[in-house]
């Protein structure tokens, strides 16, 4: 559980985030994909609570280009 009372499921690596996973955020937003030192690094889909979603490319969990 994260503080903000966020929740990740997946694989981890050295007490991060590291692999494949999905992230609950506590506002309902969801983001399931590749995780790299707790942050969405490589290919993902984010969904927002309103039904907004974005599939493609994320760095450092930015968005970074369409897949």
């Amino acid at each position: 559980m994260w503080p903000d009372g966020g929740k990740y499921e997946g694989e981890w690596i050295d007490g991060a985030a590291n692999g494949k996973g999905r992230f609950w955020h506590a506002d309902g937003d969801t983001y399931e994909g590749i995780w790299m030192h707790d942050k969405a690094n490589g290919y993902g889909l984010y969904q927002h609570a309103d039904g907004a979603r974005y599939l493609g490319y994320w760095k450092d969990d930015v968005q970074n280009g369409r897949g």
